[in-house]
């Protein structure tokens, strides 16, 4: 039986292009589009001239209001594969680099859109001291794959061989096919095969 760990935002939901359409895709007073994310940290981003703190405090305010009133997309062809997976009996976890004190927004969030497809939820808690590298919860979860966005995880985990579909994303654009073995880039959910 396969184990699938599934990144949450930009894998499962469109919170980034969320967060830009709430903000009128103006960070920090900086107008930005989708195309310009190089990093999906913001504090790295020099136009947006932001700090890590306020980067972070942006991203979890928005994710405790978006969780609630249901304005984060899902990601088009995500859920249809995902079925397919469960009636294959894989076995599918939410490995997110959100805080765990984000969990009822996102279980909601989880509910609305992807109801009975995850055995579970696991919390990486990024940007706290109680932080976990997404290799670590997947090697708990004994995972064979994981689908992810971030290039930086996706190399943590091959590292563990864990093989990752990573979806394409303006901030992922350094992925080089002869360096990373374990690593298959997909531009879409369809591209998936397991």
């Amino acid at each position: 039986m396969k184990i699938i760990a599934v990144d949450l935002d930009e894998i499962l939901a469109e919170t980034a292009r969320a967060l830009l359409k709430r903000k009128k895709n103006r960070i920090n007073w900086k107008r930005i589009n989708w195309n310009e994310l190089s990093s999906y940290n913001l504090w790295e981003i020099e136009k947006l001239e932001i700090s890590k703190q306020k980067s972070v405090e942006i991203f979890l305010w928005f994710l405790v209001g978006a969780g609630l009133w249901n304005k984060i997309d899902p990601v088009v062809g995500a859920k249809t594969k995902l079925k397919e997976f469960k009636k294959r009996w894989y076995k599918l976890h939410v490995v997110t680099a959100r805080h765990f004190l984000l969990r009822f927004a996102t279980w909601i969030w989880l509910y609305l859109n992807y109801k009975h497809i995850f055995d579970s939820v696991e919390f990486a808690n990024f940007f706290t001291r109680f932080s976990t590298k997404k290799s670590e919860i997947c090697k708990k979860l004994w995972a064979d794959i994981i689908i992810e966005d971030n290039l930086e995880n996706a190399i943590e985990c091959a590292n563990e061989w864990i093989k990752v579909y990573l979806i394409d994303k303006p901030w992922n654009q350094a992925y080089d096919k002869k360096k990373h073995k374990w690593i298959i880039k997909v531009n879409s959910w369809s591209e998936i095969e397991i």
